[in-house]
């Protein structure tokens, strides 16, 4: 706890306190109960949340975890994870007029249970004992108490310690719900009339392709659009982590794919994917196609 800093030269005895108190936080920072396994890999379930998120450290993160509380400032786009210590508090002794003008903020902000601009006066004193610029200030504040004419806040100091995107509440979607949207929207949306081949395979070392993580399923599926062309759509699925290469056979199909996949991919993030697509020409698809046909294969209508 920093000693009282006198916010101007004028005498306690010109000061007599304004007799009030108020308190406000920010309530995004709180301690979070994080589990570190050997190798490394940090466990984190959200207050609310089934997700339970998992993810690498470094060995210096993980030895700095272990050793102290770890707090998680929670922003709309990502979760922030810092340690206790970088948690600071300061103290100031405010002139009445300023102390007045924090306590009928705090107590406004408090009534109307939402977020309001924080006077000019306050926000550059805040500024000044934090050696923030102000703008960031707003960002690392965390509290801010008054009694009479003592003014405490607590702020975050220094980078977070690691930071990741927070979990969605997302429904679980099935493997074959991905399967069977592509098999359904990419004939229609290719606009071919002939029957439509569909060969599903799932790819040889699946469990390690394309990522580390063995939860990863990996499989092809191939699309015989007759006169268009073949499509071959490499896909790994990692959690909602959704990886695509659509490899075609020709120009004309190309073009086609390559209008016909924004929408595929808005469906698919509807879904609750993050989707990453590539694009590859393989002309040598159409000399592959004479092969004998799976017995995956699905013969669709459309």
């Amino acid at each position: 706890m920093d000693k009282p800093v006198t916010a101007n030269t004028q005498s306690t005895s010109k000061m007599s306190a304004p007799h009030s108190s108020a308190k406000w936080s920010s309530g995004n920072v709180k301690f979070t109960n994080l589990n570190i396994n050997q190798q490394g890999i940090a466990s984190l379930r959200l207050q609310n949340s089934q997700t339970l998120q998992q993810f690498q450290l470094t060995p210096q993160q993980a030895l700095l975890m272990r050793q102290q509380a770890v707090l998680m400032k929670v922003e709309q786009q990502q979760l922030q994870l810092f340690l206790q210590s970088q948690l600071l508090s300061k103290q100031m002794t405010l002139p009445n007029d300023i102390a007045r003008l924090v306590t009928q903020w705090i107590t406004k902000q408090t009534a109307q249970n939402k977020t309001i601009d924080m006077p000019s006066k306050l926000a550059q004193l805040l500024s000044n004992q934090s050696d923030l610029p102000p703008n960031e200030l707003k960002e690392r504040l965390n509290s801010i108490a008054i009694k009479n004419n003592l003014l405490e806040f607590t702020f975050l100091q220094g980078a977070a310690i690691h930071q990741l995107k927070p979990p969605s509440e997302r429904p679980v979607v099935s493997t074959e719900q991905l399967q069977n949207t592509l098999q359904i929207l990419l004939p229609l949306g290719l606009a071919t009339n002939d029957t439509v081949m569909i060969k599903q395979q799932e790819q040889a070392g699946s469990k390690n392709s394309h990522t580390t993580n063995n939860s990863a399923e990996v499989f092809n599926m191939t699309f015989d659009l007759k006169e268009l062309g073949l499509l071959v759509i490499a896909i790994s699925i990692n959690d909602f982590k959704l990886e695509t290469q659509c490899n075609y056979s020709n120009v004309i199909l190309e073009q086609k794919v390559k209008r016909l996949w924004p929408m595929l991919e808005e469906r698919l993030t509807k879904l609750g994917f993050e989707v990453t697509n590539q694009f590859k020409f393989k002309p040598e698809l159409e000399s592959s196609n004479t092969s004998p046909k799976h017995t995956g294969i699905i013969n669709t209508q459309v």
